[in-house]
């Protein structure tokens, strides 16, 4: 995780979502999924999700998400303090009230109810039994094509649960029957449709390693692992439990900036949101893709393809993940400056100096290597206006 994502986390009230988590969503239930993983500090299996594996088939393309729809105009006018009204008629953000959030274990486990379809709570095969349909299993695999290894073709510690159709055919069904410890190699065809023309309809083999075997939880006694399928990451079932209440209690404590900032956000009237800004941060996060996944040598369509598991294009991931993410980001951003502008809270020199040595950047160049010095100004700006907002809560 990168600095400037650590200090997202740990001021979230200008962001919806890290970025780094944000390239695997694929549908608008799963950010509560990508806010725990971020939170991991050690997580089980690896601190990153990889890159969608080109093994994935990516031939049954789930619908997209309806439109989204929007109260507010957007406009070309470029934000600045004298106009700031014409976008945001503030509410109020002075005297609010903080106080606890009272997460229970009930809560906790509705939310593993409520999330079964992304989530399988799991035990351990201790039987030695060899790999059954319905198995999680956990694989070192490499896919070799013409003798060679091909990007994206391999992972260390993958999740796999068998029957879920996840990778292309043939690959899941020749690991049943085979037992932990075993290492094996597996001939398969990519299909002709495949999305990544390089792979379609090439013949290759993938060496596997099977190093655990889990199966469905059939008893409270036995809940030792949790499954998260859309990461492909195990957790210690205590331990993802953990990350749950944190994640809650984040959301819901009412003595949070991010719950604060939230009532201030309903407190107020969005008149009009600047495109500018919205293309910018478009830009950037798909900035942030290309340069965390530059090992895997793809262009930016092909690798949302990717990323995306095929299901999206690089125009309809921009339209149903990024843009709305962008929209709130920036309706966050115009609280945050309408606030500053209230108060008179500016951000110095000095200001941009101390926020550079003390986050790691090299300088200010470096930082705007990716995002724009502006969007620099909107973090320092956001972490003064939280100070002052908070300052002036009050408890229940």
């Amino acid at each position: 995780m990168s600095k400037l994502k650590k200090f997202m986390k740990k001021h979230p009230g200008i962001f919806s979502i890290q970025f780094g988590v944000f390239v695997v969503l694929l549908i608008a239930s799963i950010v509560v999924l990508a806010l725990l993983r971020d939170q991991s500090e050690e997580p089980v299996i690896q601190e990153d999700p990889p890159l969608t594996p080109p093994v994935e088939d990516g031939t049954n393309v789930p619908e997209l998400p309806p439109e989204p729809e929007f109260d507010f105009d957007f406009t070309d006018m470029q934000v600045t303090t004298e106009n700031i009204s014409e976008f945001i008629t503030l509410g109020q953000y002075k005297g609010l009230s903080v106080g606890g959030s009272g997460i229970t274990q009930q809560d906790l486990e509705g939310f593993l109810e409520e999330y079964s379809d992304f989530i399988l709570v799991l035990q351990e095969e201790t039987s030695n039994r060899p790999v059954q349909d319905g198995d999680l299993v956990i694989i070192d695999y490499l896919g070799i094509m013409d003798g060679v290894p091909f990007p994206g073709g391999a992972d260390n510690d993958a999740g796999l649960l068998i029957g879920s159709g996840q990778f292309i055919p043939g690959f899941e069904e020749q690991i049943i029957g085979h037992s932990i410890g075993e290492e094996f190699s597996i001939n398969l065809s990519f299909p002709e449709e495949y999305h990544s023309e390089e792979l379609a309809g090439q013949d290759v083999v993938f060496e596997i390693t099977l190093k655990r075997i889990l199966t469905n939880s059939t008893s409270e006694q036995s809940r030792d692992w949790v499954w998260d399928s859309e990461m492909r990451e195990v957790v210690a079932y205590d331990e993802y439990l953990s990350l749950v209440r944190e994640m809650l209690e984040s959301e819901f404590d009412t003595g949070g900036w991010t719950h604060i900032l939230g009532t201030i956000i309903d407190n107020s009237t969005i008149h009009m949101l600047p495109n500018n800004e919205i293309d910018e941060l478009i830009s950037s996060i798909l900035i942030e893709i290309s340069t965390d996944y530059a090992d895997y040598e793809m262009g930016i369509e092909e690798l949302i393809m990717e990323i995306t598991g095929g299901t999206m294009t690089l125009d309809e991931f921009v339209e149903y993940e990024l843009r709305p993410y962008a929209i709130d980001t920036i309706v966050r951003n115009l609280v945050v400056r309408a606030i500053a502008a209230e108060e008179g809270l500016i951000v110095t020199d000095e200001d941009f100096e101390n926020f550079i040595h003390e986050h790691g950047f090299e300088s200010i160049d470096s930082f705007v290597e990716i995002y724009s010095e502006d969007f620099l100004f909107l973090i320092i700006l956001s972490v003064q206006v939280e100070d002052f907002v908070m300052r002036h809560t009050v408890e229940e």
